[in-house]
């Protein structure tokens, strides 16, 4: 795995939880210790973002996404929520 791919909420009205900042953690047992992979910014646009992983990770588990940063409708709701339309994990080309 190499990366992922991740694509915020549509329109406008839905900005609580679209990511800011993440970072992203695997796990090669299960869920019992985590590696930072990488810290990721993204835009707010509703399109596809991808993100590269610093080094390929191999026997993968687990994916953790850790908000650091998201949008909010108001100020009050800045940093309260984490949302998503998809997301995806990549690979090297073989």
């Amino acid at each position: 795995m190499d990366g992922l791919r991740y694509l915020p909420r549509v329109g406008p009205i839905n900005a609580n939880g679209k990511l800011s900042k993440a970072k992203i953690q695997v796990s090669q047992d299960n869920g019992k210790t985590w590696t930072d992979a990488v810290v990721a910014e993204f835009s707010p646009n509703a399109v596809w973002q991808k993100v590269k992983f610093e080094k390929p990770a191999e026997g993968v588990t687990n994916v953790k996404i850790v908000p650091v940063e998201t949008a909010g409708q108001s100020p009050k709701e800045i940093n309260r929520f984490a949302s998503a339309a998809e997301l995806r994990l990549t690979h090297p080309a073989d």
